[in-house]
């Protein structure tokens, strides 16, 4: 399993090289129109959907804790949550599949809702994705990601899935051909908990309409995320390749500084206590050179800065902030036990 931040990749659904390569911009179909946005790009679209949805968030949890201990809370988490984030994500109200769910060879698979060739299983916050709820609707008589999984390993009327309680959100694929589970998983709790916004565009980029949507006359694999898949299983992207070694050595450097660091015996003294481990470190700067790549990109494209934004504070940016100052100064000099550059770094990551 591989992490950064929010996001989970289980079982090799994809492999850790598309998340990076969505992150910077490296792979065909990221452009306004793959997404239907007339001119916008997706990252813009993310960020004005991410302030929407966090307040749809906040008022969601309130009316939550409004909810008696034991409460599946189906309805709104379907109403005021999944439905405003669905629409975010350019579904809009997905359509319920009604009594009997979606048949596949005889048997019944209670599903909630389907999109297209898309099944869409949405349950409440207090479900549980992976155990049986009895007496809750599509959750009574087996673990909702396991029923939901069947259904696609049955039939290739359907190429991918989306599972959720609100709390996570998972895309599924046939996994006939892997070994135990194999998802793509959005902690949505942490995301918006801790508002992750370099995480939600991923989510953005990822599960978006257009990435599950089946071209007229097409099939289930001819979506955007089976593209991406297939190339980069069996072709190989290219931009994949280039950013592999280089996020490695990301990786291996920023571990190396950090863990070296004089400044930073708590964080030796808790990997040797065993407060954290190997993974969680990894994890964590796997988040942070993704991070970073969103950083660098959007900077790249001019898409980093307000439009508005008054040329003395941007000059401002530039001068003490920016990442082109940054990779500027790693190209002329060697580093030093002087922690400045890593703060200043920290206060525009922050603010992603």
């Amino acid at each position: 399993m591989t992490a950064a931040g929010s996001i989970r990749v289980a079982g090799g659904l994809l492999p850790p090289d598309v998340l990076a390569a969505v992150a910077a911009g490296g792979l065909d179909g990221l452009a306004s129109g793959d997404y239907h946005l007339g001119g916008e790009s997706p990252r813009e679209a993310a960020a004005r959907e991410w302030t929407h949805l966090l307040g749809m968030y906040r008022r969601f949890r309130d009316d939550l804790a409004r909810l008696p201990d034991g409460d599946p809370a189906t309805g709104i988490t379907r109403e005021r949550w999944l439905t405003p984030l669905l629409t975010a994500l350019m579904y809009g109200r997905v359509p319920p599949t009604g009594a009997g769910g979606i048949g596949v060879d005889g048997k019944s698979y209670p599903v909630s809702h389907l999109w297209g060739a898309t099944p869409m299983h949405l349950l409440g916050w207090g479900v549980d994705l992976d155990r049986r709820s009895p007496g809750v609707a599509g959750a009574a008589q087996r673990a909702p990601h396991a029923m939901v999984q069947e259904l696609l390993n049955r039939t290739e009327d359907y190429g991918w899935a989306v599972v959720s309680n609100g709390r996570v959100l998972r895309l599924l694929r046939d996994s006939t051909s892997l070994t135990g589970q194999a998802y793509v998983e959005f902690d949505l709790e942490a995301m918006f908990d801790a508002e992750l916004f370099a995480d939600f565009t991923q989510l953005y980029l990822l599960a978006h309409q257009s990435r599950v949507e089946v071209p007229d006359g097409g099939r289930p694999a001819d979506c955007w995320l089976e593209r991406w898949r297939t190339a980069a299983i069996s072709q190989g992207v290219r931009a994949m390749e280039l950013l592999r070694d280089g996020v490695q050595d990301a990786l291996t450097t920023l571990g190396t500084g950090f863990l070296r660091h004089p400044a930073n015996t708590g964080l030796r003294a808790r990997l040797d206590g065993g407060q954290i481990t190997v993974a969680d470190l990894h994890a964590g700067l796997l988040r942070t050179v993704y991070r970073l790549l969103f950083w660098f990109v959007a900077e790249d494209r001019d898409a980093l800065l307000d439009p508005h934004t008054e040329p003395l504070a941007a000059e401002r940016y530039r001068q003490h902030f920016s990442a082109a100052r940054l990779r500027e100064h790693a190209r002329r000099r060697h580093g030093s036990a002087h922690h400045d550059l890593w703060q200043a770094a920290t206060l525009v990551l922050s603010a992603l």
